[in-house]
């Protein structure tokens, strides 16, 4: 019989803040460290005894040892190699074998959910739907071909059967799936972090994992478009005059959507606005113009002496402004390239229908390059943090001289 020994002990705690209980379990003198996910103040455990002074989870303890028992005297029956018996399959059969594994995956990512729904509050909307649509994908990736995911798969079950099975059965580019590998490694990193199961190597594996795109698809308003835009009449739909406002005060100050949406009243200084990215942190300095003092001015309330900015959901604001778009004819060929696995696909669209939140920002930049500002000044603007982040734009802007020269000597 293989000698082994079971160990419950609690992790180490601040104060008396909540802290996980684990098994040390030691196998033929090798220990694996198993988080049971149970969790208890400190002063509730009993050091010497082992146990804490909740009779429900001594059971739970009880019940997750007995499993782990269960399943190292059948490996000693199966003449299993106890070089085998790693943490991973120890923590699979601690709470109910096999069967009960089986859904840890996915039932850990729709308790995932359910903390990012409720209680995350450094995700906005658009970011949190993001994250639920993957959850039919997940299941379906399952169903489709059979392989269960696990917290012990090799990250290759990611990066090469789940992307193969995105790009045949939602026909998604390599930029989406770039997405997902970043949604799976942040609930990845709650899960190690909450104590549910050890992540590490899943993790360090997904590091290094990264598909090829085509880089970031620019789609900028030219000056006399921003025109057109400015000019439609929408008193009768003061919604769409809400948006319009919101789409060029990105234009005439180069912030995303998420940081326009956070704009208040501490912002405002004398002669420029200070910002502070939602998405990086990084400091923003926003003059004032007078196509911008204009729209800033219609939000400024006189009697509170403050503004009252609205506040737009992401997917309203897309729909919108694309409105808008179509609504000002912004009809033009608009071409960008995307990759499917190592297929480089160029697409065509009216400008009206690839617009998208970040158009704003993306006009302001390369309007600004267009009339010889400084890269480090509009960086300074935008809160752009390195050049290599901002080199596409200079790119873009390079591309778009080209075509001046090209249709002006034509």
């Amino acid at each position: 019989m293989y000698k082994y020994r079971i160990t419950p002990y609690r992790d180490k705690a601040k104060g008396n803040k909540e802290t996980f209980i684990f098994l040390s379990v030691t196998v033929e003198k090798k220990r694996h460290r198993v988080s049971t996910g149970l969790k208890i103040k400190p002063a509730d455990w009993n050091t010497k005894a082992r146990r804490t002074k909740d009779s429900q989870i001594n059971a739970e303890i009880t019940k997750y040892t007995n499993n782990i028992i269960e399943y190292l005297e059948d490996q000693y029956l199966r003449k299993t190699n106890p070089a085998k018996i790693d943490r991973l399959r120890i923590q699979e059969h601690m709470k109910g074998g096999k069967e009960a594994a089986k859904e840890d995956f996915i039932n850990m990512w729709l308790k995932f959910l359910e903390y990012i729904k409720k209680d995350c509050i450094r995700l906005n909307e658009a970011t949190v739907k993001g994250y639920i649509r993957w959850t039919k994908k997940l299941i379906g990736f399952e169903e489709h071909t059979g392989i269960r995911l696990s917290f012990n798969m090799s990250p290759e079950i990611l990066n090469v059967d789940f992307k193969n099975y995105l790009v045949k059965t939602y026909d998604l580019n390599n930029s989406t799936i770039n997405t997902f590998i970043k949604h799976i490694k942040v609930f990845l990193k709650w899960v190690e972090t909450n104590g549910y199961a050890n992540t590490r190597e899943l993790i360090g594996g997904l590091k290094k994992l990264k598909v090829k795109e085509a880089g970031e698809n620019i789609t900028p308003l030219r000056e006399h478009e921003i025109k057109v835009i400015e000019e439609l009449d929408l008193s009768a739909m003061p919604k769409l005059d809400r948006t319009r406002d919101f789409f060029l005060m990105q234009c005439y100050s180069g912030q995303r959507f998420s940081d326009i949406n956070n704009l208040n009243n501490a912002s405002f200084y004398k002669e420029h606005i200070e910002l502070y990215s939602v998405k990086t942190k990084v400091k923003s300095h926003i003059p004032y113009f007078p196509s911008f003092k204009k729209i800033l001015d219609k939000y400024y309330n006189k009697e509170l002496k403050q503004y009252d900015f609205p506040k737009l959901g992401y997917e309203t604001y897309l729909n919108a402004i694309r409105t808008l778009a179509e609504m000002a004819g912004l009809n033009r060929e608009v071409k960008y390239a995307l990759f499917q696995g190592t297929n480089r696909i160029v697409i065509k669209k009216k400008l009206y229908e690839a617009i998208g939140t970040h158009s704003g920002r993306q006009t302001f930049i390369t309007l600004s390059l267009g009339k010889n500002i400084p890269a480090d000044v509009i960086m300074k603007v935008t809160g752009h943090k390195t050049h290599s982040s901002f080199k596409i734009y200079i790119d873009f802007a390079n591309d778009d001289i080209n075509r001046i020269v090209s249709e002006a000597w034509s």
